[in-house]
C-alpha cells in the first residue's frame, strides 16, 4: 500500500470524506481508515462476515455503508483492490476492529 490510508466502499466508488477526523472517517458511502506507514510495516486486512468475529468485542467503528453493487472492497488510495466481499444488500452494516489506536497493522472488517 502506498499511503497510510485505506478506503472501504463499494467497488464502483463512494464519496470520500472531505477531511480526516481520527483513525476512521466516514461518509454514507466510504470509510477512510488510517493504517501503518508502509515504510514501517505492512498492514494486514481481514474481511469477513460478522458471525466470524463475534468474539472480537466492541468495535472501533460500526456504521452503515452504501453498497449499490452488493460488494464491499478495501482499496488503496491508488484504487488497488486489497480484498473484497459480496454483501447481502445495497446498504451494509460494517464493523471495524483495529489493534492500535493510531497506526494499526491489523484491521478486521466485518460485514452484516
Amino acid at each position: 500500500m502506498q499511503n497510510a490510508l485505506a478506503l472501504i466502499s463499494d467497488p464502483t466508488g463512494g464519496r470520500l470524506p472531505e477531511h480526516l477526523a481520527g483513525l476512521i472517517t466516514a461518509t454514507e458511502s466510504c470509510l477512510a481508515v488510517g493504517c501503518r506507514n508502509p515504510d514501517d510495516a505492512e498492514t494486514e486486512f481481514v474481511l469477513g462476515r460478522a458471525a466470524e468475529f463475534a468474539e472480537c468485542g466492541e468495535p472501533t467503528f460500526s456504521g452503515v455503508v452504501a453498497t449499490p453493487s452488493r460488494r464491499l472492497a478495501v482499496c488503496s488510495v491508488g484504487h488497488e483492490t486489497i480484498v473484497a466481499i459480496a454483501t447481502a444488500s445495497e446498504s451494509t452494516l460494517v464493523r471495524i476492529w483495529v489493534d492500535h489506536p493510531q497506526e494499526p497493522d491489523r484491521i478486521v472488517i466485518a460485514v452484516g
